[in-house]
């Protein structure tokens, strides 16, 4: 049960840079005019750094992939069926169980015939165009376990779309050998070795549901197998949970859903509302390598 705190110290630079201005400008009324306005000038451009303000917003163009938990809990199926139709996104991973059929795509990889303890331990992929993606078994510990997918790009690169099992509050038995499993393959950031419908030496992306803020093991094992992380320097910007749901407002605080990349992959991330879900989706655009 340490983790909820762990996580709290994590992004508490984050919040401490928001908040710290508001105290600087009081505690400074007290000191001589120039360091009065050189502290204010400072906490608020530290401020503007934990909102993300500085962060890169470069775009790029290439191959449109959303990923998403899309929250096997929320009900209203159709609903979301229409609205990820709708979108007009060609590829589409979905986290959870809670999408079959969406028009305008072709379901061309899932798990959903597997029996698993709660639907929200399924994963499944849908294409507009010709793609290959492959689902594998559970993965974790033997009361903890989920799927992840695996989809091959243009250009040799392979997406790796996770759902790695939680650190809290049931059971936490499953993050480690999810996360061991996935830097397996991984060496400098490329594929190992082949892997179903990825080869060797693919550079890969990571990317997903971690259930793990910046900065936390799970988070720092996949940086260290040769990634990097899209998302550095968004702040508070970059956060995508606790999302808009039947559960929570409108007002993510933490970042665990992340992309992770080969330092040679151009790629631009956007987080978008998926009604209903607990966390945002991350649509990728993928630049074709040179």
């Amino acid at each position: 049960m340490l983790y909820p705190i762990q996580t709290i110290f994590l992004v508490q630079p984050l919040w401490m840079a928001c908040i710290w201005p508001f105290w600087t400008w009081w505690i400074g009324r007290q000191w001589i005019s120039i360091v009065q306005w050189s502290t204010r000038l400072m906490t608020i451009l530290i401020a503007l750094w934990a909102l993300g303000v500085f962060a890169s917003r470069e775009s790029v163009k290439g191959e449109l992939i959303l990923i998403a938990n899309v929250n096997a809990y929320a009900g209203e199926h159709d609903m979301l069926q229409g609205y990820l139709s709708m979108l007009g996104v060609p590829r589409l991973i979905l986290v959870e169980k809670r999408a079959e059929e969406i028009s305008g795509l072709n379901r061309v990889s899932d798990d959903f015939d597997t029996v698993v303890k709660k639907p929200s331990h399924h994963t499944a992929v849908f294409c507009a165009d010709d793609c290959s993606a492959w689902i594998s078994p559970q993965i974790g510990s033997s009361t903890m376990s989920m799927s992840l997918a695996v989809m091959s790009l243009s250009n040799k690169v392979c997406l790796i779309a996770v759902h790695i099992p939680p650190p809290t509050p049931i059971d936490a038995t499953g993050m480690r050998p999810y996360v061991e499993y996935v830097t397996s393959v991984l060496e400098g950031g490329r594929l190992l070795r082949d892997w179903e419908v990825c080869t060797q030496g693919d550079l890969a992306i990571v990317a997903g549901d971690f259930n793990a803020v910046e900065g936390s093991w799970a988070h720092q094992e996949l940086l260290d197998a040769g990634l990097i992380d899209a998302q550095g320097h968004t702040g508070l910007r970059g956060s995508t949970w606790p999302s808009e749901s039947k559960d929570f407002i409108q007002l993510p605080i933490f970042r665990i859903d992340h992309v992770l990349h080969h330092p040679n992959v151009g790629l631009s991330v956007q987080q978008i509302r998926i009604p209903h879900s607990d966390h945002q989706g991350l649509l990728l655009t993928v630049e074709p390598r040179q």
